[in-house]
């Protein structure tokens, strides 16, 4: 019985071994790596988003006097969008059944604001969790920020 099928991580010491050793078998490189490069780039993307929020920020309060308040935006479930990108870092490792509902008010706010980050998610993409529901239900919300005053 000849092997038809090899299953390997992403290290390529693994992969000369297998070619070597099963020069015929297909390799097929194991999902769960796949899926953690997957997630890494996306955190990667939420990262760079939040590091543009803190910016943002900075400017704001450097334009503002110094007798006066900055004004910062604030949605609807109370994150300001620094805290919106921080506070849904592991949401996005979850499976939308298992996100609590402050999560998902959290993730209807995050991809209605950086849909960047919702489409690698999306069925069909074969490499994230598989999920009943998708998007925002009818009873959430996907407006944008009010204003507070510091």
């Amino acid at each position: 019985m000849a092997v038809k099928e090899i299953t390997l991580d992403m290290a390529g010491s693994m992969k000369r071994i297998a070619k070597r050793c099963f020069p015929w078998a297909d390799q097929v490189i194991d999902r769960f790596h796949v899926q953690k490069l997957a997630m890494e780039a996306i955190q990667e993307i939420r990262v760079r988003h939040r590091w543009e929020a803190i910016e943002m920020e900075n400017k704001e309060t450097e334009r503002t006097d110094k007798d006066k308040k900055a004004t910062t935006e604030v949605f609807e479930n109370g994150d300001s969008r620094k805290q919106l990108l921080a506070r849904s870092r592991y949401l996005l490792y979850k499976s939308r059944e298992k996100w609590t509902l402050s999560q998902s008010q959290r993730a209807c706010i995050l991809f209605s604001q950086y849909p960047d980050l919702e489409a690698p998610m999306q069925p069909p993409n074969p490499l994230m969790p598989k999920s009943k529901t998708s998007g925002c239900s009818s009873g959430e919300s996907k407006t944008g920020p009010s204003s507070y005053s510091d």
